[in-house]
C-alpha cells in the first residue's frame, strides 16, 4: 500500500472537515490527496501557482442526504418514522430535522462525516493507497 498525505496528519481533524457532499479528489505525483467540493474551484486554481502533476482523479459521490438520514434514524432511532416526522416529500427536511432535536442533528452530521471517510478509505484501498495519519 502506498501512503498518501493530506493537509493534516491528524485523522480527527481530517474527518471533521469532510462533508457528505459530492467531492472530487486527485492524488498528485508527490502522493498528496487533494479534495474539493464539486461546486468549488479546483485546489490548484486557488492554492497553487500551477496545476500539479496528477497520478489519478476520482469522485466521492453519495446518494441524497435523505437516504443517509433514513439509514441513520433506522440505526439509531428506529421508533421515529422519518417520512412522517420530517415530511420527506416536501422541501425543508433538514430544517425540520434540526428543529426536532439539535443533539440528534449533530449526531447525524458526525455520522455523515464517518460515512464519507470510510468511503474515501475504501476507494483509496481499491487503488492501492492508504491515508498516512499520525497515531
Amino acid at each position: 500500500m502506498k501512503k498518501i498525505n493530506t493537509f493534516t496528519k491528524d485523522k480527527t481533524m481530517f474527518i471533521n472537515l469532510l462533508t457528505s457532499t459530492n467531492m472530487d479528489c486527485v492524488i498528485t505525483d508527490e502522493y498528496e490527496l487533494l479534495i474539493w467540493d464539486t461546486r468549488g474551484d479546483k485546489p490548484w486554481e486557488c492554492a497553487h501557482d500551477s496545476k500539479p502533476k496528477l497520478i489519478t482523479e476520482f469522485s466521492l459521490a453519495f446518494g441524497p442526504d435523505v437516504v443517509i438520514l433514513k439509514e441513520f434514524m433506522a440505526e439509531h432511532y428506529p421508533k421515529i418514522d422519518v417520512d412522517v416526522e420530517f415530511e420527506t416529500h416536501r422541501p425543508g427536511v433538514f430544517m425540520r430535522f434540526q428543529e426536532f432535536d439539535e443533539d440528534v442533528y449533530y449526531e447525524f452530521q458526525e455520522y455523515q462525516k464517518q460515512i464519507t471517510f470510510e468511503s474515501l478509505q475504501e476507494q483509496l484501498n481499491d487503488m492501492g493507497y492508504a491515508l498516512d495519519f499520525e497515531q
